[in-house]
């Protein structure tokens, strides 16, 4: 008899993740690496990680935005963030090869 719940089920991550990129993922964290040393200290050589495009900064500097370019500001950066986290967790699937969605 199976005790799995009904709402329980054997996912892959790959599949679940289909707007992600794991080379985004591999990239992002890299940066993540450079960033902090093992000694907590922050690496000043560690190269920028731009999340939006600069048409979006361009616009996000814009002083006199309509209520069109705010929903638009913000639709873009939760879609970018989005994009970045699956991708992120793609690349940690692929790298401890467990494409359950379960991180150990």
């Amino acid at each position: 008899m199976d005790n799995t719940p009904n709402n329980a089920k054997n996912t892959n991550i790959l599949t679940e993740l289909s707007g992600g990129v794991s080379e985004l993922g591999e990239a992002f964290a890299l940066v993540l690496n450079d960033m902090v040393v093992q000694s907590g200290i922050t690496n000043p050589k560690a190269e920028p990680f731009q999340i939006v495009p600069n048409s979006w900064r361009k616009l996000a500097e814009k002083p006199d935005k309509t209520p069109e370019d705010i929903e638009f500001l913000d639709k873009t950066l939760y879609d970018e963030i989005y994009t970045l986290s699956q991708s992120y967790l793609l690349f940690i699937a692929k790298e401890v090869k467990n494409k359950t969605g379960k991180i150990n």
